[in-house]
């Protein structure tokens, strides 16, 4: 008996950039499992460790010894020299005026409505970056919620008035339609992107400018392809993400290390954890006069800004009088969430800890002795809660965890009437691993589609709510309501059950 290093190699380096000694240990000893001990496996690590294909990069903070292989920092060096290449090209810049001239604009409108100053430097800095400051690349960090749509969308207009074409993807349906949605920048998965480009449906020309959202996610072949495809026509590559958001389902990394090597604008204003401002707005609307009155074009205009943006103009507004200053003053006391902002960035920087003892202290956390206790009280405090059911989501560690709460929250609903089980059907579902289930659905119910289907118009992660089931034909067919305008401008998808590709969404 023997093991294939290199066949372990690649095993590991699969969904990974790079790996532990302690991996190809446990790799090791699954292989080798009842024909050798302990002590044979160990002696083999050593082996594998000096295995031609394996580079070591040294050990971590636990000295727990970390490697690559040959071929993928190989790959991420030809990715490395392709940036390096382009670093000094001119011709995808735009005079810096563009990109002012557009921030200026959008800036003066929102000024004229608040009567107020805007500023929205942050996005502003980082499309002078991507715009002026670049050359065939240029990569843009951003933490989730930091405004990085309202750039793009900057930057998009920017380059299409100059003649540019403006293309984007994403490595999920949803996430592309989203990123089309809010930018107006045409976009299709990363998947499809290639197959349109192999097909020759879609030419990349030296006009054309791509950005990739979310492009910590991509992995490191992945993102070589579409690096190829750009640069084999002389287009620029725009590369906008959060390293830290999740590893990415290839072997990847590269997003990170490219940064590293090759600089980056950073958006860091966290605006998504939204503080509520309506009470505010409701307040001022009654109280407010002069400078500060509220007007249903002036409300608009400040629901639109970056939120950062639209705490200064508020403050102002109320600075002027001192009972409106205080009436800010104690609004800001209560619903200004700026410790959640503060809890995202030690997330998003390695401080989970300090994270979770923030959220215990504000109450937002609960820590239960058991899994069973836990999943009761959730199931209680979501049932509880007066939000609508499509705005609030339940998340769990594992599908069978998910499952259980599910038909928990299901059960809940049905006891209120709110789902229609006297008119359910047992369908089979299809997972994404292709393992099947059984489950029942019923009008009332929430889904989410698990599958990219164009014709029926749905995209893997989009959710919705079953109105109706029609058992008319040959099979029954879900009238689902969809959360969002699907690519076809429906909101109102028809799905034959033998779709499959869908399960509860709680």
């Amino acid at each position: 008996f023997s093991i294939d290093h290199q066949a372990v190699i690649e095993d590991l380096m699969a969904s990974q950039s790079c790996a532990t000694a302690q991996e190809a240990l446990t790799r090791i000893c699954e292989l080798a499992m009842g024909r050798w001990d302990a002590s044979r496996c160990l002696a083999e690590l050593d082996v594998f460790m000096a295995h031609e294909q394996v580079i070591q990069l040294g050990r971590t903070e636990h000295l727990t010894e970390v490697f690559t292989s040959k071929s993928t920092k190989d790959l991420e060096q030809e990715i490395s020299a392709l940036v390096e290449v382009g670093l000094d090209s001119r011709k995808h810049r735009l005079a810096a005026r563009h990109i002012d001239q557009e921030f200026d604009r959008l800036e003066s409108e929102l000024r004229r409505k608040l009567g107020v100053n805007v500023s929205l430097a942050q996005q502003r800095k980082a499309a002078l970056h991507i715009a002026s400051d670049t050359g065939d690349h240029a990569f843009v960090e951003g933490w989730a919620g930091t405004g990085k749509t309202t750039m793009l969308s900057a930057v998009g207009k920017a380059y299409k008035s100059n003649g540019f074409k403006v293309l984007g993807c994403c490595q999920s349906a949803a996430a592309s339609q989203n990123l089309a949605r809010e930018t107006g920048i045409p976009s299709n998965t990363i998947a499809s992107l290639l197959i349109s480009i192999q097909n020759n449906k879609t030419k990349l020309t030296p006009k054309t400018i791509l950005v990739l959202d979310e492009a910590g996610m991509v992995g490191s072949r992945e993102f070589g392809l579409l690096q190829k495809a750009v640069t084999d026509a002389g287009a620029k590559f725009v590369c906008v993400g959060d390293p830290k958001q999740l590893q990415p389902i290839e072997a990847g990394g590269i997003f990170a290390s490219l940064m590293r090597l090759h600089g980056k604008a950073e958006i860091s204003n966290i605006q998504r954890q939204r503080t509520d401002f309506e009470p505010l707005l409701d307040w001022l609307q009654k109280h407010g006069h002069g400078k500060a009155s509220i007007t249903p074009e002036r409300a608009q205009a400040l629901r639109s800004m970056p939120e950062d943006a639209r705490m200064s103009a508020m403050e102002e507004l109320c600075a002027a009088d001192p009972k409106l200053a205080r009436g800010f003053s104690k609004w800001r006391a209560r619903f200004d969430y700026e410790w959640m902002r503060e809890a995202v960035e030690m997330f998003a920087t390695g401080n989970a800890q300090e994270a979770l003892e923030l959220l215990d202290t504000k109450g937002r956390l609960k820590l239960m002795p058991g899994s069973a206790q836990a999943m009761e009280e959730l199931i209680s405090a979501w049932d509880a809660d007066k939000t609508a059911v499509d705005r609030k989501t339940i998340i769990a560690a594992t599908r069978a965890e998910v499952a259980q709460l599910n038909a928990m929250a299901r059960a809940a609903l049905i006891s209120k009437d709110l789902i229609n089980d006297a008119r359910g059907i047992e369908a089979e579902i299809i997972h994404r691993d292709e393992s099947t289930d059984t489950k029942r659905f019923a009008p009332g119910d929430r889904i989410v589609f698990t599958m990219n289907d164009k014709e029926l118009g749905v995209a893997n992660g989009v959710a919705g709510l079953i109105r109706d089931i029609d058992m008319s034909g040959f099979g029954p067919v879900l009238a689902v309501e969809l959360d969002d305008v699907n690519e076809l401008g429906e909101t109102i998808v028809r799905i034959p059950v033998g779709f499959a590709r869908f399960d509860h969404a709680y």
